[in-house]
């Protein structure tokens, strides 16, 4: 059930620092300014308490379970005393549901970066309550009010996992994607949600996507750095070739200021980050809410894999269903506590900074019927330049982010004029294909597609491509296909055509014209691997081949091997 603004009571607690010996003040305003209540008390920041208890939260979720409600008691003892305590205990008596906000000064960092989340008034932690929903601010933020989503909200999905990344530290990119459409799955199926994967997490293709479309949800995964020297957080990204670019965060908050459709932002991380890089993903919050956008998630721990999954799952399901960012959040956290492991721990491990909770709000009559919801990073529009007879992308999220690059860097910049995809069945070889199609096109001014379990022949080439030339306007191999020329004459005038047009050919299911003598690695048809060896070595650079396979094949005998690049996938 959505709530309106309307629903809540508001308090405005500020907290400030007073001088450098541990006075601080809580105070309690509305929304004009005024003073409601005001509470003077003394705290010492504890650094090393601060850092034993991120390790334990990390190591041992029971152990840690009794240190943060100790830490917690004490800095609620703290903050809500004298008339800040009475003025708070009168608001929960009455029973509402609470947007409790915290506003801190911009220049006092060492406050926000507290676990505020861990707030614990002897019976339960604030932030989990069922009428008490939790955010952050920084003083002197102006509201943002959004207009209500016109229809489905729009999330764009990145996972930076960058090829150069050690092991331990890599990002399982399919597991990320599942994992992120099973947390939205019966949003999608409701057409209330929609949620589009970019393969490669670099600032440059973020910013392409976000001009191309407009999202509502900026859902990131991945890494961070922290530099204590710069006191600065930058995001780990990806550049041109996959491999790392740390990002500062303030470059990203500055690119995503642009866009005013941005309403959410999410930072999430894996397991294995370390302490700067959670500092790092929590020093991307407050830059992003300063540049105007008006909710930012932002973990300040690491998570376990099954909370993460848990916490979204129950985060968008509830926007969804049309509930505040901050209500939404407190249902999140609820649902975790609810776990007998992590989840006791991990619920106070997401933090939201935000200066308009309601920025997410659907139009409920714009909403239009639902749709598969799930998109490909770049959909493929099918042209008359483009004959993809291939297997489509549809929900396969197939993650060959390696092989695609490197497919990639063998096409545009090796020279590489052959690429052979061989894998056993259902690997995804032909998805592949179809991928590298989606993100090579504008670097072709032709594609064509031959499925090879059609009898593939030398004049079925010639005949399917000399119909696809003239669809496009190129009549100068139809007088050379109806001449009475050899085949092999024929051949090399297409391959001499084919070396002024810049075209991709691809040969799927290539398998189906091997000899049945799995060994051998040879044709069945001498003529047609004369013709295609004919086609690939007097080609020169303007064209190229793709072939999936199930077992390599020799085709070249020998010749110009140093152009030819074999894919296992399943290596």
């Amino acid at each position: 059930m959505t709530k309106s603004k309307t629903d809540f009571q508001y308090l405005n607690l500020h907290i400030e620092k007073v001088d450098d010996t541990g006075n601080f003040t809580s105070i309690i305003r509305d929304n004009g300014g005024a003073i409601q209540a005001k509470h003077n008390f003394r705290y010492s920041i504890d650094r090393h308490v601060l850092s034993r208890l991120e390790d334990m939260l990390i190591k041992d979720f029971r152990q840690s379970a009794n240190i943060i409600e100790n830490f917690g008691s004490e800095l609620y003892s703290a903050v809500f005393g004298g008339e800040v305590a009475g003025y708070f205990k009168s608001l929960l008596k009455k029973g509402d549901d609470i947007r409790l906000n915290l506003i801190f000064k911009r220049n006092q960092t060492e406050l926000y970066r507290l676990p505020w989340e861990f707030l614990y008034d002897g019976d339960k932690f604030l932030c989990a309550y069922p009428q008490i929903n939790l955010s952050r601010s920084l003083e002197g933020l102006e509201t943002d009010d959004k207009p209500p989503i016109e229809g489905k909200i729009r999330i764009l999905a990145v996972v930076s996992s960058p090829l150069d990344l050690k092991d331990y530290e890599r990002l399982q990119i399919e597991q990320e994607q599942v994992m992120i459409l099973q947390a939205l799955d019966s949003s999608i199926a409701a057409g209330r949600m929609e949620v589009e994967f970019l393969d490669e997490a670099s600032l440059r293709n973020i910013q392409e996507r976000l001009d191309e479309e407009e999202h509502h949800i900026l859902h990131y995964t991945g890494h961070g750095v922290y530099r204590e020297d710069e006191d600065r957080g930058y995001l780990v990204m990806e550049n041109d070739t996959g491999k790392t670019r740390p990002v500062d965060n303030r470059d990203v908050a500055d690119l995503l200021a642009g866009y005013k459709s941005l309403r959410l932002v999410v930072l999430s991380g894996c397991q294995t980050a370390k302490t700067s890089g959670r500092q790092a993903l929590r020093d991307m919050a407050t830059p992003l809410l300063t540049k105007k956008i008006p909710s930012v998630i932002a973990m300040q721990y690491s998570v376990s894999d099954h909370s993460a999954t848990s916490f979204a799952t129950k985060l968008y399901s509830e926007i969804a269903n049309g509930y505040p960012v901050d209500v939404a959040l407190t249902r999140a956290r609820r649902d975790l506590r609810l776990d007998d492991k992590f989840g006791r721990v991990e619920f106070a491990t997401p933090v939201l900074w935000s200066n308009n909770p309601d920025c997410l709000a659907i139009d409920e009559s714009k909403l239009k019927a639902p749709d598969s919801g799930i998109k490909p990073s770049k959909p493929l529009t099918l042209k008359e330049n483009i004959f993809l007879g291939l297997e489509r992308l549809g929900n396969q999220f197939i993650g060959r982010r390696a092989e695609l690059r490197r497919i990639k860097e063998d096409f545009l910049n090796r020279g590489t004029r052959v690429v052979v995809l061989h894998g056993i069945g259902g690997i995804g070889k032909t998805v592949t294909a179809s991928k590298v199609v989606e993100k090579l096109a504008e670097h072709f001014r032709l594609i064509y597609a031959f499925d090879c379990r059609e009898n593939l022949t030398p004049e079925l080439i010639m005949m399917q491509l000399n119909d696809f030339f003239k669809a496009n306007g190129i009549d100068a191999f139809d007088p050379i296909l109806k001449s009475d020329a050899p085949v092999t004459m024929k051949i090399n005038q297409l391959a001499q055509l084919l070396s002024q047009i810049k075209s991709l050919l691809i040969f799927d299911n290539f398998e189906s014209l091997l000899a049945e003598d799995k060994n051998s690695s040879e044709l069945k048809d001498d003529d047609l691997k004369k013709a295609l060896k004919d086609l690939i070595t007097q080609c020169s650079d303007g064209s190229k081949f793709l072939f999936t396979t199930r077992y390599t094949f020799n085709l070249t005998d020998g010749r110009m091997t140093n152009l030819i690049d074999e894919i296992n996938l399943g290596e």
